[in-house]
């Protein structure tokens, strides 16, 4: 588990994070994110949200997929890419959402996020 911390490493704080959501499993890549994993982000129904992300694997880079409510929205191939790589997802969310990744490299080895949760809001 990777967890993001907002200060200093304590076995509390860590728990805190994870339990917030700020983390994501891997067994290779790397994954950051432009909003951090757990984050509830307030958006106006119907106009594009751009998910942001930047990606690496010491193996190459194979695809990264954007899972919206347990299912695959978006792929994006990466062609063996080793080196630190910027994605980018655009969504038009009609409802409130929740939108996780998983990226693979060459060596099939993949790395899951947490949610990143979406509600709408009136115009």
């Amino acid at each position: 588990m990777y967890v993001n911390l907002e200060r200093d490493l304590t076995p509390e704080r860590f728990v805190e994070a994870l339990h917030r959501g700020h983390a994501y499993a891997s067994l290779g890549p790397l994954i950051y994110p432009e909003l951090m994993f757990g984050t509830e982000l307030n958006h106006s129904s119907g106009t594009e949200l751009k998910l942001n992300f930047s990606l690496q694997a010491v193996n190459g880079l194979k695809s990264v997929k954007l899972i919206e409510q347990g299912q695959v929205v978006q792929t994006q191939d990466l062609l063996g890419v080793d080196k630190l790589t910027a994605v980018s997802f655009k969504v038009t969310p009609l409802k409130n959402t929740w939108f996780s990744l998983i990226v693979e490299d060459l060596k099939g080895r993949h790395a899951y996020s947490n949610p990143l949760w979406v509600n709408l809001t009136d115009e």
